[in-house]
C-alpha cells in the first residue's frame, strides 16, 4: 500500500529558531515549549502527530496511538486523555487518528483498519518509531477500535489499553473471531450504563484464551483483577464513582490518570 506523507503545521506559535529536520515530511515549526504538533496525511487520510523535544536524541522512540471516541476528533481526545503531557514527560510519542465522520467502525477488515496500517507503517518508516513499541489506546468507540487494532494487527501492536470500551460495531465479533493474546489493560467506570458491556467484551477476549485465575487487587479509588492469559498481562481497572469518561487529567493524579496508569503498563513491557 503507497504511503504519501506531507505535514501542515496546525499551531501557530512558533519559535524564531531554524526547524529541525523531520525525515520525507515537511519539517513541523517548533513551538514556543520546544515540540512539535503537526497533522499528517497518509493516504487519503490525516493524524495528528506530536513529538516531544527529545525525539530527536531517541531513534526508535515509543508511540502512543489514542482513538477519539463517537462523535470525536483528534483535539477531543488530546483534551481528556492528556497524552501530550505525558508524552513531553516520558518522551514517547503520541499519535491522534481521525476517523471518517467523527466516529471508527471496529471491523476485521475495510477503510478503518487499513488507515490503521498505513499509518503504524509510517510510524516506523517515517517517523522512525520503533516497532516494537506501538501502543493502542481509545475512548469509547475508540476504545473498540483499539481492541480491534491490536486483534487484528496483533503482529504489530505491543499491547492495548481501551477507555470505557462500548461494544460499537462488529468490535464483538472481532473479539470472538481472533482472541489473540496481547497485553492488555483496560479502563472502565462503576458507573458506566456501558460498563456491562464492556466488561462482557473483555471476558469474551480471555474466554479465547489461556488465562489463569484472576487476582483481585482493592485500592482506594478503583478495583483491579490481574490475569495472565497465554503468557501476558490482563488487566481491568474498574474506578469507583466513575461514568463513562477518561479517568483523570496532567493535573488529577492522585485518584488515577488514566493515561499515566496506562503508561505505566506499557513501559513495564505489558
Amino acid at each position: 500500500m503507497g504511503i504519501a506523507a506531507a505535514a501542515t503545521v496546525i499551531l501557530a506559535a512558533c519559535s524564531d529558531t531554524t526547524e529541525p529536520e523531520q525525515p520525507a515530511v515537511a519539517s513541523p515549526h517548533e513551538t514556543s515549549s520546544g515540540t512539535y504538533h503537526v497533522e499528517v496525511e497518509v493516504g487519503e487520510r490525516t493524524y495528528d502527530l506530536y513529538t516531544p523535544p527529545t525525539h530527536d536524541l531517541q531513534p526508535l522512540a515509543a508511540a502512543v496511538i489514542a482513538f477519539h471516541g463517537q462523535p470525536g476528533s483528534p483535539d477531543t481526545i488530546r483534551r481528556e486523555s492528556g497524552l501530550e503531557a505525558l508524552a513531553e514527560e516520558m518522551g514517547f510519542l503520541a499519535v491522534f487518528p481521525r476517523g471518517e465522520g467523527q466516529r471508527w467502525k471496529p471491523e476485521s477488515s475495510g477503510p478503518d483498519i487499513e488507515y490503521v496500517e498505513a499509518l503504524i507503517g509510517e510510524l516506523v518508516n517515517t517517523w522512525g518509531v520503533d516497532p516494537d513499541r506501538i501502543y493502542v489506546t481509545g475512548f469509547s468507540n475508540g476504545a473498540d477500535m483499539a481492541i480491534v487494532s491490536s486483534l487484528v494487527l496483533s503482529d504489530r501492536v505491543a499491547a492495548a489499553a481501551p477507555v470505557a470500551p462500548s461494544g460499537t460495531g462488529s468490535v464483538r465479533e472481532v473479539i470472538e473471531e481472533y482472541a489473540a493474546p496481547v497485553p492488555v489493560v483496560a479502563f472502565i467506570g462503576e458507573t458506566d450504563g456501558r460498563a456491562e458491556t464492556g466488561l462482557e467484551m473483555l471476558d469474551a477476549w480471555r474466554s479465547g484464551l489461556s488465562c489463569d485465575n484472576a487476582a483481585l487487587e482493592e485500592t482506594d479509588g478503583w478495583t483491579t483483577t490481574n490475569w495472565t492469559c497465554d503468557g501476558d498481562p490482563f488487566r481491568v481497572h474498574v474506578v469507583a464513582d466513575q461514568g463513562h469518561v477518561w479517568f483523570g487529567n496532567p493535573g488529577d493524579r492522585e485518584t488515577m490518570w488514566a493515561s499515566e496508569t496506562m503508561w505505566e503498563f506499557f513501559s513495564e513491557g505489558g
